[in-house]
């Protein structure tokens, strides 16, 4: 199986986005849903950003992703995000208050991988 239709994760992420934001997250301004390729290096899929309230990262691939927040990423270890299945999203994490600040990394353990990024900042 190869990596799922990108606008149909994105959307999932987008919807994910305005239901913390709805859950009263804050004064935060939505920011655009990214497409990012991982590969079997640790992978920078966000650069830290003092002004981000909001970080959103969700797998869009057939292969554990496995996230870092503040640290290189590393397979097996940190944030696992399973696996797409039967056309579905994969696995996310979302990251709010200081930890969506720091610099976020991603690695799988071969090839190359999509993940969708979406982050809200301080408006």
């Amino acid at each position: 199986m190869g990596d799922l239709d990108e606008t149909t994760t994105m959307r999932a992420t987008e919807k994910t986005l305005r239901d913390v934001l709805a859950a009263g997250a804050g004064n935060v301004a939505a920011g655009a849903v990214t497409s990012v390729s991982v590969g079997a290096v640790s992978t920078a899929v966000l650069a830290a950003a003092a002004t981000r309230e909001l970080a959103i990262v969700t797998n869009l691939s057939d292969a554990n992703v496995y996230v870092a927040v503040g640290a290189a990423a590393q397979v097996g270890k940190g944030l696992p995000l399973a696996p797409a299945v039967d056309g579905g999203v994969g696995g996310s994490v979302t990251l709010t208050g200081p930890s969506a600040k720091l610099a976020v990394n991603a690695i799988v353990a071969a090839g190359s991988k999509s993940v969708a990024v979406q982050t809200g900042s301080s408006a």
